[in-house]
């Protein structure tokens, strides 16, 4: 193997040299050994870093890249805090490692480039409808990434041990996709605020970052939730500023934009890839890319560095819709929730409210009045009958050697080490 360049930046860590930043290497291809990792292993690789203190160690930062040989990790302080590639050198051996977010599928061959997910789901978008993303939706600029509301997070104060419910939504937000979605070419600016109408169905209300969609919802409503905080329901950082208040502008010194439904939509689109997420084999060239698409292409529409693919008004109603949706079981279920996690309720025993069928968008009833151990937002067991549903958010390891994932009671939560 032969290795030469500058090395912009490396630490000795536990005798390895983590190579980073943009790093020019003459190499043999074959001298590299590469392995896909799931998100905990790659961010306890990330963890390695965490002396430059430049990185959020979060899965929202591992985006999807264009896989360049001479760019071993993606970073450019310029821009973007995003570790995509991380290379190790161990002993004068080269083991890359990628997250399995990052990539389209599991073949690791050197000269593949893995393909962003937005880009699956446009050339499927152009398959099917004979046009283009852009054609048919516009771009906007970037105020309108103020209205792109937070996902929606929530939790009781208090631990609970007892019995309780889960619904899950089924693809949750490619499913709010699939309704009518707004074309920028057909905006119109107001001083003020204007409610939408039967022609214009979406508004979007750039000062306050609200928004609201005819006869769907109108964000203004959510400031009104005893239950919720403005906090739990709107992004307040923006690109380029925090502001706590912006919510509260005054209705006339706000600005709406108004747009008309594009002809097109994105149900085919999604129905395609989720309908190949439930039929093919997990391990799957076809599920891998399947899933990607679903899960990665909406964040890919509102990126914090907002200079391509700027669909932010899609994102802004797909994730108003799907806020809205849980909203509105959160005031069903009521005093009964312990936690909403984006795409999940869990609840205290009683009524069901999902169903047992699966597709795309059901409120899918995921258990029925299951013990459970719940700790605090993302960490809980569920006896599922003989099986554990468990979640471990920010714990990756245990204190007798075991990761989280193994526990098999209940008093495993205590080992549970939060990180």
């Amino acid at each position: 193997m032969f290795l030469s360049g500058v090395w912009s930046t490396h630490w000795n860590i536990r005798q390895e040299h983590l190579l980073y930043m943009k790093i020019e290497l003459k190499y043999n291809e074959e001298d590299i050994v590469w392995q896909v990792v799931g998100q905990d292993e790659y961010k306890r690789l990330m963890e390695e870093l965490k002396p430059s203190k430049r990185l959020k160690l979060h899965t929202n930062n591992l985006k999807v890249h264009q896989f360049l040989p001479n760019n071993w990790i993606t970073y450019d302080s310029r821009y973007t805090k995003d570790i995509v590639y991380i290379v190790v050198n161990r002993d004068y051996k080269l083991y890359g490692y990628k997250c399995n977010v990052c990539v389209g599928h599991v073949d690791m061959d050197i000269s593949h480039q893995a393909i962003p997910a937005l880009r699956h789901v446009k050339d499927k978008f152009s398959e099917l409808t004979n046009s283009t993303f852009k054609t048919s939706f516009g771009t906007v600029e970037e105020e309108i990434l103020r209205c792109v509301p937070k996902q929606l997070y929530w939790s009781q104060n208090e631990s609970y041990r007892g019995i309780a419910n889960g619904i899950d939504i089924s693809s949750h937000y490619p499913s709010q996709l699939c309704g009518i979605l707004p074309d920028s070419h057909t905006a119109i600016r107001f001083k003020g605020t204007k409610s939408p109408t039967k022609e214009y169905p979406f508004a979007f209300y750039v000062k306050s970052g609200h928004l609201a969609i005819y006869k769907e919802l109108d964000t203004h409503t959510w400031l009104f939730n005893r239950k919720l905080t403005i906090k739990d329901l709107f992004r307040l950082k923006t690109v380029r500023s925090f502001d706590d208040t912006f919510h509260d502008i005054p209705y006339e010194e706000d600005e709406t934009i108004l747009m008309k439904a594009s002809e097109h939509t994105l149900k085919e689109v999604m129905e395609y890839f989720y309908n190949i997420k439930e039929t093919y084999p997990h391990d799957s060239h076809e599920y891998e890319v399947a899933k990607l698409a679903l899960n990665a292409s909406i964040g890919q529409m509102h990126r914090k560095l907002y200079v391509r693919d700027k669909y932010a008004h899609l994102c802004a109603v797909c994730i108003a819709r799907a806020n809205q949706k849980m909203l509105n079981l959160l005031n069903i279920i009521s005093e009964d929730i312990i936690q909403i996690q984006v795409d999940g309720i869990i609840y205290k025993e009683g009524k069901t409210y999902g169903i047992n069928d699966k597709y795309l968008g059901a409120n899918v009833q995921e258990f029925t009045n299951r013990p459970i151990r719940w700790d605090s937002l993302g960490n809980y067991m569920v006896d599922m009958g003989g099986t554990f549903k468990i979640k471990c958010q920010g714990c990756n390891s245990m204190k007798d050697g075991r990761k989280p994932q193994e526990s098999n009671c209940f008093e495993d939560m205590d080992l549970w080490i939060k990180e």
